[in-house]
């Protein structure tokens, strides 16, 4: 009642510690201003919290998609990369170029393997969790 008034109540400390309230007359207009601005940043507060909970999940999901990979099949699609595989190990043998990969490449690619290997057995142990 008061704001649509052009009225403000406001409560002040004094040095003391005691509470005091305070009656201010300003225009109807300023309180509304006030009040509109307070929503909106309010407003985009609340927006900025949803997106950045949308990313969170984005990359959840991201995260959750790439556990799920067969380590001998995460490198099968990589055909801009490599050109052959071995059959048993999923593990390219040569680049797109058809050149032998060295030892430190094929080690590479060893190392990404076994930690996908660890990521996919988290993730096979947790489905099969959640459904037994």
């Amino acid at each position: 009642m008061l704001p649509e008034l052009g009225v403000r109540l406001e409560d002040r400390e004094d040095e003391n510690g005691v509470l005091t309230s305070v009656i201010k007359v300003v225009g109807k207009e300023a309180i509304l201003a006030e009040r509109e601005e307070k929503r909106r940043k309010e407003e985009k507060k609340k927006e900025e919290k949803e997106r950045r909970k949308r990313e969170m999940e984005l990359k959840q999901a991201e995260r959750d998609m790439q556990r799920a990979v067969n380590p001998k099949e995460m490198f099968l699609k990589e055909t801009d990369k490599y050109s052959r595989f071995d059959p048993d190990t999923g593990l390219p043998t040569h680049d797109v170029e058809g050149k032998e990969l060295s030892k430190g490449q094929l080690k590479k690619v060893k190392k990404l393997q076994e930690a996908q290997e660890k990521k996919y057995e988290k993730y096979l142990a947790e489905v099969k969790e959640s459904v037994g």
